[in-house]
């Protein structure tokens, strides 16, 4: 039918899969873009242009989170159609990526450990884990000498009163500086009588619902919107230019299919080093990636 696709992160499951939409998409000649909002986090935005400045990629570690009533809405598919590693972790994974990818760095070997007993005695399939930890091996394409280590951490069995929705902050350090951002408070908080705990930290930095000073809509400057925003004005270029804007679209670094093909890559790694009690290598090959 040729259209233009939004899919929400991540794009798929298994590397495979990525690859075999990512050749569909290129025969059919249509704009397919992965909704990885965090990209336009302003801080998460600023720190990955930022990160281009502070040398070689040595480390990095994330944690995201949400509060274990969360699984009362996923419980139809938590732990037997997806994890939190796949929920969360992409986030924060397609982050990374997209910070180093540019200096030449590309994901080797994944190993991952999870946690298991809350999601479980709260009534999730007997599968689910609570928190997943991955353990990425990056490498310089060009100088193997150069060597860096991804620590990525989700969970959805965080406290309930916990006074934010999501926790979330990464540390990135480079061989000349290093960048720590913790985006769950935000420094606004709100204390309401009315609430289960008291005090809440909102994020009106991902959507604004407050209205303008005549009632209508005013959120377009938030991150969730800003992300939307983006794949319309592709799907724009591509009717107005053709299929070769695809290619325009790529080098601009946004989350399409192409670019976000070792995002799927790591995060399947990841759920197949559980699975299989191994690490999971990443190989570079003529047609693209695979696991081995």
């Amino acid at each position: 039918r040729k259209i233009h696709v939004l899919i929400t992160k991540p794009a798929v499951k298994t590397l495979a899969h990525h690859l075999a939409l990512l050749s569909a998409a290129r025969h059919h000649g249509v704009f397919v873009y992965i909704e990885h909002h965090k990209r336009y986090d302003p801080a998460y935005a600023d720190a990955r242009y930022k990160a281009g400045g502070l040398g070689d990629f040595n480390y990095f570690y994330s944690y995201m989170s949400q509060p274990k009533s969360q699984l009362e809405t996923f419980k139809a598919w938590a732990g037997v159609d997806s994890d939190i590693s796949y929920y969360l972790n992409s986030h924060h994974v397609d982050v990374c990526e997209s910070m180093v990818s540019s200096q030449g760095f590309v994901p080797v070997k994944v190993s991952a450990s999870a946690s298991m007993g809350v999601a479980v005695d709260l009534g999730c399939d007997a599968k689910t884990e609570d928190t997943i930890s991955l353990l990425v091996h990056w490498v310089k394409k060009n100088d193997a000498s150069k060597r860096a280590t991804g620590v990525y951490t989700a969970s959805w069995t965080a406290p309930q009163k916990a006074g934010v929705h999501s926790n979330q902050y990464f540390h990135y350090m480079a061989s000349k500086g290093e960048i720590r951002i913790d985006q769950a408070k935000r420094g606004y908080d709100v204390a309401d009588d009315g609430l289960g705990n008291g005090l809440m930290w909102y994020n009106p930095f991902y959507m604004k619902y407050a209205p303008d000073e005549e009632g209508n809509f005013a959120g377009q400057g938030g991150y969730g919107y800003v992300s939307f925003e983006k794949f319309i004005d592709g799907c724009r270029l591509v009717n107005k230019e053709g299929p070769k804007a695809l290619e325009t679209l790529d080098k601009r670094g946004l989350p399409t299919l192409a670019n976000t093909v070792l995002t799927t890559a790591i995060l399947e790694a990841g759920r197949r080093a559980i699975d299989e009690g191994r690490e999971v290598g990443i190989k570079e090959t003529e047609g693209g990636w695979e696991l081995i």
